[in-house]
């Protein structure tokens, strides 16, 4: 799925020479490309030399993506999560794809919710970024890559059970966490062609498939039957 990502954000340059393509064009393909066939593991020690210690996750990598957690099993019995939201996101979903994808917005209002995973030692929260870097596609210091991450304020909005009552926040008394997540930068014209999630909750919408908006112009149809068409003998649907 993550190839078909790449070769779909691309599709513009099908049929054509490798010297036909843009320079930067060509060396996001490889990039991206690279980072998820030959992995880097971030070292543990530069993971633990910064004070975050949570990871924000929107979609698939949801505590409560299913009745046995996210889809990855990087939420183990260890794991510790909260409702959370952040801002600064808008989220998204490429055609052909069974994730979404949050970009970056100067939309004071835009909002992602998702969930805010902890773990209570260090060395298994490293563990954990290391599992999340390879899920994303994600090496620190390459330019390009499939995800890209950073850090932000996460907004606690609901607790898992775990806690009393009283203990947990409102919104008078908000909680916040920093934490990492994970994004793609695309092009408004990308976007254009992806379903949006105003809501800023995928799994909601996803399951009630209320408050999404679909793409649904005649261009995009042209470009997801290209798609279709050049990837069917090199891609292999079931990965």
């Amino acid at each position: 799925e993550d190839v078909r990502e790449v070769i779909y954000d691309y599709r513009d340059s099908y049929g054509k020479e490798i010297s036909q393509i843009p320079q930067e064009t060509s060396m996001e393909i490889i990039g991206r490309l690279t980072a998820l066939a030959q992995p880097v593991n971030e070292p543990e020690k530069d993971i633990l030399a910064r004070p975050v210690r949570a990871i924000f996750s929107y979609g698939t990598l949801r505590a409560d993506y299913s009745k046995e957690g996210d889809k990855w099993k990087v939420v183990d019995s260890s794991c510790k999560w909260k409702r959370a939201s952040v801002t600064g996101y808008e989220l998204f979903q490429e055609p052909k794809l069974f994730y979404p994808f949050c970009s970056t917005t100067e939309k004071k209002e835009a909002k992602v919710f998702g969930t805010l995973l902890t773990w209570p030692e260090d060395h298994l929260f490293a563990k954990k970024l290391q599992m999340c870097n390879r899920i994303e596609g994600y090496e620190p210091g390459r330019k390009h890559g499939l995800y890209k991450r950073a850090v932000v304020e996460a907004t606690v909005v609901a607790e898992d059970g775990n806690q009393s009552q009283s203990s947990r926040p409102t919104e008078e008394n908000p909680e916040t966490i920093m934490a990492y997540i994970y994004f793609q930068e695309k092009s408004q014209e990308q976007k254009e062609k992806c379903t949006a999630f105003p809501n800023g909750d995928w799994l909601q919408s996803k399951d009630s498939n209320e408050d999404v908006h679909r793409p649904s112009s005649a261009v995009d149809s042209k470009s997801s039957e290209e798609y279709d068409k050049n990837t069917e003998t090199t891609i292999d649907p079931k990965k």
